[in-house]
């Protein structure tokens, strides 16, 4: 499957430095993605301000490239807590335990 051409711009070439079309599985990609991130976060306590789709690039190879990490923040134990509370929150479509651990965040 190639990617949708609205994605396109996550390709790009290693040589020219033009973005280029590459076969990929978006779903892949999305599980990919969503275990960097999460690794970042539960396992080392460490978030990405700012993971848009213009910090990622698709390799000609295959392999994905994540640029951009100036808004990264360490977080407390306790503020990793709190996102993993969100994150089973929002798996079990639970809006209330949404709310608080939102409000937990300092989320109005």
């Amino acid at each position: 499957e190639r990617l949708p051409p609205c994605l396109c711009g996550l390709a790009a070439g290693i040589e020219d430095r033009e973005p280029v079309a590459v076969p990929v599985d978006p779903d892949e990609l999305l599980d990919t993605l969503l275990g960097v991130h999460a690794s970042h976060l539960f396992e080392h306590g460490m978030i990405n301000g700012d993971p848009h789709p213009g910090n990622v690039l698709l390799l000609p190879d295959g392999r994905i490239g994540l640029i951009d990490f100036g808004q990264l923040k360490r977080l407390s134990r306790a503020e990793v807590e709190t996102y993993a509370r969100l994150v089973v929150a929002l798996a079990d479509r639970d809006g209330d335990a949404t709310v608080r651990a939102y409000r937990a965040m300092g989320v109005a």
